[in-house]
């Protein structure tokens, strides 16, 4: 049983590495609705800017003109990231895409004509819509094991797969009202659909060559995570808003997500095949297996206390925009766990301890500030150009003491550079926007490693780390139909 507990310790190992292979799972500001707010990159706290004020900012709704809905779609996206000796030195890793996604659907309703009086703010939009997929092979003849029992070289093959989904579509319900000529208030409720899956897979194979005369046959080493959970929850959204002499400025708070319902389930299967665990000749190779299959799982999906700031003012023809955000820091806590359930085989009441080491999901975010800066340029009645930029940090964070493994993989902070012209005509707006963003960290873990694999590292390296890069250019079209008061 030793050598089961040992092996079960060193699978725990491989899988916590296959964590940290840090893939939109990981930032707070990329996602940018709306016909102006998302040319401005999420600046609009401090007045209303278009229909995205419910969940930006719920007190901006009472400056509504009118009533007006509002469609948003990223016409065209390209995705590229890159994981620079992501599996070794010499071996990268690279994923990318292209996208045609609508994104949102809200709309304001302004009840009565030039009153101070209640306005209400909705919407349906996809917070979150993320996928990530990077496979390689290798396939070589090199030396891994002893030569006593398998002279010369063998030949090995290693194979690695990440695919990663995100999702989360959130329906918003808000109000904003006038206390008096300079001070607003507001209130939104957000629901949200939150789920992912995720599968790990690594395998490593040594097969002695032809005539090599080896006295023992295949060595492998096996892992295969695939699991999946949904949560839904709520969170609340207050705001103000204050007009000072040329200046407004906007205040917004939201309380962490509060549970409503949430599960998943998970399937996992880890071995090693004819392994040597120590150097002893005289101490036969052992086989070890782990399965099973774990249903209606709790799930755990929280988010931080939200705090903002805004504020704008007009310089000539340009209104000029600053936000700061802060996003408090979420210890680290368990998403998923099987517990003391059944996986190694043949199970047992001892090894069924080890089960959660191995299999437990789990989160930790750091604090974050991010913050953008924007211009408005009304170059005249019915065409304004503008420009931003901002800030997106990465809120994942390691903690090598935690048990299992957690699912962020784009560990990079990101920065956002947008472009964005309107049109206005009497019953609606047209806007277009180009963003280009782009972000690297140069200190990522490896998950595994094809370089220089060893059977003490069962068929993988020794991990280190590589460079993880991204850079995606979007296009965006929105359209906002008008009706009731107009300007």
């Amino acid at each position: 049983m030793r050598y089961a507990y040992f092996l079960l310790r060193s699978l725990c190992v491989m899988t916590l590495l296959a964590g940290t292979s840090q893939a939109q799972d990981n930032h707070y500001e990329y996602t940018m609705l709306g016909s102006r707010n998302a040319a401005l990159t999420n600046a609009g706290i401090s007045r209303f800017e278009d229909q995205t004020a419910v969940f930006m900012n719920p007190a901006t709704l009472s400056d509504a003109s009118g009533s007006s809905f509002n469609i948003n779609a990223i016409t065209t996206g390209l995705s590229n990231i890159k994981f620079k000796n992501g599996l070794g030195q010499g071996f990268s890793l690279k994923t990318g895409g292209f996208a045609l996604l609508p994104n949102m659907a809200a709309g304001v309703i302004k009840p009565k004509k030039d009153a101070r009086d209640w306005v209400l703010g909705y919407a349906v939009y996809h917070r979150f819509n993320d996928h990530i997929l990077l496979t390689d092979r290798r396939e070589t003849e090199t030396d891994i094991l002893n030569n006593t029992e398998s002279p010369g070289n063998e030949y090995y093959s290693g194979e690695y797969h990440l695919d990663k989904d995100l999702d989360e579509v959130n329906t918003v319900l808000g109000l904003g009202w006038s206390l008096n000529d300079k001070i607003s208030l507001g209130i939104s409720q957000t629901f949200g659909y939150h789920s992912e899956s995720y599968r790990d897979y690594f395998n490593g194979i040594a097969t002695p060559l032809a005539g090599s005369n080896a006295t023992l046959d295949v060595v492998s080493a096996r892992q295969d995570v695939f699991l999946t959970y949904y949560k839904i929850f709520t969170q609340t959204m207050l705001g103000m808003t204050a007009k000072l002499g040329k200046w407004d400025l906007g205040l917004v708070m939201q309380t962490p997500s509060l549970s409503i319902m949430g599960r998943g389930q998970m399937m996992a299967d880890l071995g090693l095949t004819n392994i040597r665990i120590v150097d002893d000749l005289t101490v036969p190779r052992k086989s070890i297996r782990g399965n099973g299959y774990y249903n209606k799982l709790k799930a755990v999906y929280k988010t931080p206390w939200y705090f903002g700031l805004g504020l704008s003012r007009s310089f000539g023809n340009i209104r000029w925009y600053g936000a700061a955000k802060y996003y408090s820091q979420i210890k680290a806590h368990t998403v998923m766990d099987p517990g003391e359930a059944p996986f190694l085989l043949p199970p047992t009441q001892e090894t069924a301890l080890l089960t959660s080491n191995l299999l437990r999901v789990w989160s930790s975010r750091r604090s974050v500030v991010n913050g953008s800066i924007a211009g408005d340029w009304q170059i005249n009645a019915n065409h304004n150009l503008m420009f931003s930029f901002a800030t997106d940090r990465s809120y994942q964070q390691f903690e090598r003491a935690e048990r299992g493994f957690s699912l962020p993989k784009k560990v990079f902070n990101i920065y956002h550079i947008t472009l964005g012209t309107k049109l206005n005509f009497t019953t609606s707006d047209w806007v277009v926007t180009l963003r280009y963003s782009f972000g690297q960290n140069d200190h990522v873990p490896q998950p595994y490693s094809f370089y220089n694999p060893t059977e003490g590292g069962f068929l993988n390296g020794t991990p280190g780390f590589g460079t993880l890069s991204t850079s995606n250019l979007f296009l965006s079209l929105n359209y906002t139909f008008k009706y009731g008061t107009k300007k």
